[in-house]
């Protein structure tokens, strides 16, 4: 793993985005040969599950030996032999000389914008203790967690959240970090906190109780103009729109977890989760010299219990019984001084001042069983069957002084509540060098639905989804091929009979009733290669088919949009992408390539007008990063994305991207490193390019115990960058602030 580290990586995270068969997301969701990890464990231990972004964006990596990669892990060793697992999972293994004892890192840094960070871990191991304690203070634009969903590894298998719930507190997704087209760190004006305690306690190998505690803020300005345009067959513009929010976020969980063994062939594992999480935040928007203005607020809370039976009953078979307790409270609160839906409401003026509150609740509740079976030396059997009924409170109030036309109903008292049934097979056999399987999920689920308290007509459903597939591997190389026939329901969102608001410019209204859905998804993985070898190439096709699907009947004016949900028929997506990672020790270097093609086929409605829309999109990308042992090391890379969308004409929107970092390292203590980055893009006429550079001192004062670190950003001082997006035919071209340069001195001293 050292030939592919430099040494200036900060935490496990930025170790992890240089190392062969890695790709890291901006949000740091973690990527092995294409696949997302589940778990990252240090030494061994499981605390974090799915929240690892904990882990990997607060723990120093100077603490690092080695990175481990477990392909088709599984968690519980009573089910191992039994249980066919595509899950990867990563182990931490820490330098001998820190592990088992009291460690961890400070450091402190502020720049000449007077933004700072500071930060603190500390770890203790030992056999019967491990102790993990992050303190983190920052206004540079870094993501401290991840998103809290995950950590609290909260879902609902009850019925599928979708739209019911957004636990995404940043209102209207507007700090949404996949949403940034840069680096958070340039265009991200924050100030955020957090605290953490977690632990783990394992007095002897029967029992293990763990607790994760946490508590966070986050404080961000956005500052950005908008320009829309709709590319129907006469283009509706609307007028720029300069948009100042402010947002704050306060956040805490507390989870606890034990198990229990009370002999080597079964455990009793309990879960609790307690979450709470407040937002608001106050946004102006100028138009035409006009100032309008916009508050959010958000509450959610949410409690969780699990219950978990294991039992090895013998070598060939396995019981799994699991039992869930979930109830969920989210509450949301939209004010807007003025509203552009006057039009839509028949005001006079063409816009009224509106309030609108939404409050839903969730109690749900579950009981499954899973039985595994040995069938054979090369065969296995699993059945599955449970049962899981569900209350769903969804309130609904818009008022408006200027409202007075009672075609517009705007208050709604639903409850939904869904008995389901469900049960399922799967058979894995093994003939020759292929791994075959096939199996069947049903569900028969039992909805009833009120609305303002009248009860509506809901049929019942009976669900069936067949799956087959097979993975075989010759030499190094693997392949997956599987099928699976999808069916599903509506979201609750979308069986809304009225209207309701979503921004100051946007109404949307659902379908009024249940609806079902069919569909094929056909997929091909291949992969060469493996962890750490010399070349890795991941390869994946993908196919799906809705036979049915909700899409919008859109009515667009200059002021406003009307989205209607409606049935269409047949939706296509057709994805293919590589990825190769190689390594060429001739030249001490190692080159990445990725290429992608997504092609999707849909029809929509816009003013009454039906339009095919065909897109296209095709990324490629590479770069070269060397390993040299001397004075200088370099990346150099390149990415480029065309659009192409076709409705009566083509439409092609290209960006392209390149990179370079150079390293100069005079001496084992002193390292230099320089950034420049070109983005450039064109669409619909509009051109813009960018250039941004960066520059970064590491001073080593005592090796492994002292280090400075020196900073200049955005040297050509950028104000803005400008990006542009297509979605079917909504035209969008963003210009945001970018943070201004600046110069940063930190110091990070290891305990």
């Amino acid at each position: 793993m050292d030939d592919f580290r430099r040494g200036d990586e900060e935490v496990v995270e930025d170790v992890l985005k240089v190392l062969p068969g890695f790709d890291v997301d901006g949000d740091g969701t973690i990527r092995f040969a294409g696949k997302q990890i589940t778990k990252v464990m240090i030494e061994g231990s499981d605390l974090f599950g799915k929240g690892y972004r904990m882990v990997t964006k607060n723990l120093d990596a100077n603490v690092l030996e080695d990175v481990e990669v477990l392909q088709n892990y599984t968690e519980l060793a009573e089910l191992r032999g039994l249980e066919k697992s595509d899950d990867i999972a990563l182990n931490l293994s820490l330098k001998e000389e820190i592990s088992f004892e009291l460690f961890g890192n400070v450091s402190l840094g502020m720049n000449t914008l007077e933004r700072h960070e500071a930060r603190m871990v500390l770890t203790s191991l030992n056999k019967k203790i491990k102790q993990y304690i992050f303190l983190n203070s920052n206004s540079l634009g870094k993501d401290l967690v991840g998103e809290l969903n995950e950590l609290a590894d909260s879902d609902n298998s009850v019925f599928s959240q979708g739209n019911m719930v957004d636990l995404e507190l940043a209102p209207r997704n507007y700090f949404s970090r996949s949403l940034l087209p840069l680096s958070p760190r340039r265009m991200r004006f924050n100030n955020s906190g957090l605290a953490s305690y977690n632990s783990i306690f394992k007095p002897n190998s029967d029992f293990e109780f763990k607790i994760i505690s946490l508590a966070r803020y986050d404080e961000d300005e956005l500052k950005r103009q908008i320009e829309t345009k709709f590319l129907t067959e006469e283009v509706i513009s609307r007028d720029l729109e300069t948009l100042n929010l402010t947002d704050r976020i306060d956040a805490g969980l507390i989870k606890v977890e034990s198990v229990l063994k009370p002999n080597i062939s079964s455990r009793f594992e309990y879960q609790g989760l307690l979450q709470r999480a407040k937002s608001s935040a106050t946004s102006t928007v100028i138009i035409n010299n006009e100032n309008l203005f916009d508050n959010y607020s958000t509450g959610i809370w949410e409690t969780t219990h699990n219950l978990n039976y294991t039992n090895r009953i013998d070598e060939n078979q396995a019981l799994v019984i699991h039992a869930k307790y979930s109830r969920q409270h989210h509450n949301d609160n939209y004010v807007s001084d003025p509203l552009f839906l006057g039009d839509f409401f028949d005001s006079s003026t063409g816009t009224l001042e509106g309030q609108q509150e939404e409050e839903f609740e969730m109690t749900s509740s579950s009981l499954k069983a899973l039985w595994l079976i040995r069938t054979g030396n090369l065969s296995f059997l699993e059945i599955d069957t449970g049962v899981s009924y569900a209350v769903i409170k969804s309130n609904l109030d818009f008022e408006s002084p200027a409202l007075n036309n009672e075609h517009f109903i705007f208050s709604y008292n639903n409850r939904l509540t869904i008995l389901n049934n469900s049960f399922g097979v799967l058979g894995r056999y093994r003939l020759g060098i292929f791994n075959l399987f096939s199996g069947i999920q049903g569900s028969y689920l039992i909805p009833t639905y009120k609305v303002n308290p009248e009860s509506k007509p809901t049929p019942e459903f009976f669900l069936i989804k067949p799956k087959i597939g097979s993975d075989w591997s010759i030499g190094q190389s693997k392949f997956q091929l599987s099928y699976i026939y999808d069916a599903s329901l509506s979201e609750i969102r979308e069986i809304l009979d009225g209207f309701y608001i979503d921004d100051r410019r946007t109404v949307k209204r659902g379908l009024g009733d249940f609806h079902f859905f069919r569909g094929h998804n056909a997929l091909f993985n291949y992969t060469y290669g493996g962890w750490l070898r010399r070349n890795m190439v991941h390869t994946t096709l993908l196919y799906n088919r809705n036979n049915r699907v909700i899409t919008n009947d859109v009515t667009v004016t200059p002021t406003y949009s009307l989205l209607q949900n409606t049935l269409d028929t047949d939706r296509e997506l057709y994805l293919a992408n590589i990825s190769a990672d190689i390594l060429l020790p001739s030249l001490k270097n190692n080159l990445k390539l990725s290429g992608s093609i997504t092609s999707t086929n849909f029809e929509s409605l816009y003013n009454n007008e039906f339009y095919t829309i065909r897109t296209s999109i095709k990324a490629y990308g590479l770069s070269f990063r060397s390993v040299f042992d001397g004075l200088f090391n370099y990346t150099l890379g390149a990415s480029w994305l065309h659009q192409n969308l076709n409705i009566s004409s083509s439409e092609v929107r290209t960006k392209g991207s390149l990179y370079s970092d150079l390293y100069f390292e005079p001496s084992r203590t002193l390292k230099f490193q320089f950034v420049a980055e070109r983005e450039a893009a064109n669409q619909q006429g509009i051109k813009s390019t960018t250039y941004l550079m960066d520059a970064y001192m590491h001073l080593q004062v005592k090796p492994n115990k002292l280090k400075l670190t020196a900073e200049a950003r955005n040297l050509l001082n950028n104000k803005y960058f400008v990006s542009n997006s297509l979605n079917g035919l909504m035209f969008t071209s963003t210009r945001y602030n970018l943070i201004p340069r600046s110069f940063l001195l930190s110091v990070n001293y290891r305990l």
